[in-house]
């Protein structure tokens, strides 16, 4: 089996247009192949479906290609503008603006921190917020359909080193998508290799 490395990492503190034009690539076409054989292991994630994986990875991929064109097509759009840009499906998803956020209490362990996360919806002003170039620390990089109940995302995360986790806004996407819950790969035997495209 070969060991090269599947993803190269970016590695990179901005989102530079160079870094965002190549995302819009890799949402339309696939991950390129000179960015498949060098580098770093990027983050991948199992998001678990209901029998639903290939609708929950068109709508993510839906949700996130308006994004990625809003942005580099610009100016940055206002919160009712992103409203009526994003999928009826993703808004409904989220949290009204006018609800008020409820804190809970800090989670102690892994399972307790992904069950609060999926009982708290995002709002749509949150959401894209954090997608804004200045302060988005993540970059789609591809995704397939593992089977009917999973899909396997991979991302690269541009964060401070001292962050812990991975990017919330990208977890946000699967759940309003549909997934029901997500984990890290640990499986190393998914990031070897190159699928055809």
């Amino acid at each position: 089996m070969d060991k090269t490395p599947r993803y190269q990492s970016l590695d990179l503190w901005d989102m530079t247009p160079g870094a965002l034009q190549a995302e819009r690539r890799r949402l339309r076409d696939g991950i390129d192949a000179s960015e498949v054989i060098q580098g770093t292991i990027a983050d991948s994630y199992y998001f678990k479906c209901d029998g639903n994986a290939a609708e929950v990875l068109n709508r993510a991929r839906e949700a996130i290609t308006i994004v990625s064109d809003a942005t580099l097509d610009g100016p940055w759009p206002t919160l009712d503008e992103w409203i009526k840009l994003l999928p009826k499906w993703f808004v409904a998803a989220c949290k009204p603006e006018d609800e008020p956020i409820v804190q809970e209490p800090h989670a102690t362990t892994l399972e307790e921190s992904r069950a609060q996360f999926y009982r708290s919806k995002w709002k749509v002003s949150n959401w894209v917020g954090w997608l804004k170039p200045e302060d988005r620390r993540w970059l789609w990089l591809d995704a397939e359909v593992l089977d009917p109940d999973t899909v396997l995302a991979h991302v690269d995360e541009v964060t401070d080193p001292s962050d812990l986790g991975a990017p919330p806004g990208f977890w946000w996407l699967f759940a309003a998508a549909g997934a029901k819950e997500f984990d890290e790969v640990t499986d190393v035997a998914h990031f070897y290799g190159v699928r055809g495209r």
